[in-house]
Order: C-alpha cells, then sequence, then structure tokens
C-alpha cells in the first residue's frame, strides 16, 4: 500500500526562493537608497545660494556618510525583526513597534550623522538657525523615512506569506487528490481482477479449447 506524500516544501525550490528574496533585498536596498542619495544631491544643488560657498567634496562627503548610515541601519535592523518575530505579528500589535523603532532609528541615525559630520569630520556650522532646531527636524524627517521603509518592507513579508500559505493550501489540494485517486484504484483494482476471472471461467465452460 503506498504512503501518502509529506506535504513540504522542497530544499531546492526554498533555496532558490531565499536566494531571490536576498537579491531583491539587495535591489531594493541598493535603488532605495541610492534614490534617497540623488534627491538630497538635486535639492542641494537647486536650493543652495551662491553666497554659502559651499564645496562640492565636503557636500557628496556628507551625504555619502548620510546615506551610508541609514543604509547600515536598515540593513541590520532586518536580522532583529526576524529574531523578534515581527513578520508573524499583526497590524494592531506592529504598528505601535513600528512607530516606536522608526523613532529610535531615526534618532540614531541623526546621532551618528551630525556626530560623523561635525564630530569627526569637524565641518563648520554655517546654518543659521540652531543646531537643535536643525537636529529636531532632521529627526522628524528621519522617523517619517523609516516609516515608510519599514512598511514596505513588512508589506512584502505580508505579501510573501500569503503566496507561501497559497502554496502550500495548493499542495494540501493536490495531496487530496491523489489520496482520493489511489482510494479508488485500490477499489477498481480487486473488481477488475474478480470480472476478468469470471469472465475467462464462464468462457472455459462454454468452450474449454
Amino acid at each position: 500500500m503506498d504512503s501518502a506524500p509529506a506535504i513540504s516544501v522542497p530544499v531546492a525550490e526554498i533555496g532558490l526562493r531565499q536566494e531571490a528574496k536576498e537579491r531583491l533585498y539587495v535591489i531594493c536596498q541598493v535603488g532605495g537608497w541610492g534614490f534617497f542619495f540623488t534627491l538630497q544631491a538635486v535639492f542641494s544643488v537647486l536650493f543652495s545660494k551662491p553666497e554659502d560657498h559651499h564645496d562640492p567634496v565636503e557636500t557628496s562627503t556628507v551625504l555619502v556618510v548620510v546615506t551610508a548610515v541609514g543604509l547600515l541601519l536598515t540593513h541590520y535592523t532586518r536580522p532583529l525583526i526576524t529574531r523578534w518575530g515581527w513578520k508573524q505579528l499583526g497590524w494592531r500589535p506592529l504598528v505601535p513597534r513600528v512607530l516606536a523603532s522608526s523613532v529610535m532609528l531615526s534618532l540614531l541615525w541623526s546621532m551618528s550623522t551630525y556626530g560623523i559630520i561635525y564630530g569627526v569630520m569637524r565641518t563648520p556650522w554655517t546654518a543659521k538657525i540652531s543646531p537643535l532646531v536643525v537636529f529636531s527636524f532632521t529627526w522628524i524627517q528621519g522617523t517619517t523615512l523609516f516609516v515608510g521603509w519599514l512598511c514596505v518592507y513588512f508589506f512584502y513579508h505580508l505579501f510573501d506569506r500569503f503566496n507561501r500559505s497559497e502554496i502550500e493550501r495548493l499542495r494540501l489540494a493536490t495531496s487530496v487528490k491523489e489520496a482520493e485517486l489511489r482510494a479508488l484504484k485500490s477499489q477498481i483494482n480487486p473488481h477488475f481482477i474478480f470480472n476478468s476471472l469470471n469472465s475467462l471461467r464462464g468462457l472455459i465452460d462454454e468452450n474449454p479449447d
């Protein structure tokens, strides 16, 4: 008697799906933060005043530092999200976690970039506004950015989880159909043998030769 096949995703398929997810993650990270860098560079050119006398090399370095720190923060937040099991949560418990983590990530982002730019690089403060006001504005802006990043990240995993549940549902339906077919075959085969032998017996009685 045949045993029913186990409902499981093949190891090769899991590996291919994981590789595809990693490639997509790298593309989205590089593309998203590359777009952020380009947007900030365009804004710095469009809204800079001639009397500011910004050094292009210094401006580019600042943008690279800001973008690199943001990319690293989001990259290393990803394994923490997996370890804490946030991908399996519903939207109600997830919303406060996203908001709180966005605030903390933005604070780390702002403190790190300001520390590197004005502490390590010794870039002079040329803005007429108070550093505290600029820092607060940067913190709020960064919080919005990280909220958007986390929303995109969790929406993708929600869609991926839905796809995997659909695949498992189809596998289960296929397994049930196969079990039904095996059951029908086990019922049909004895009747077929019995009918064949009964027909042979009848033919032997009528025409033994």
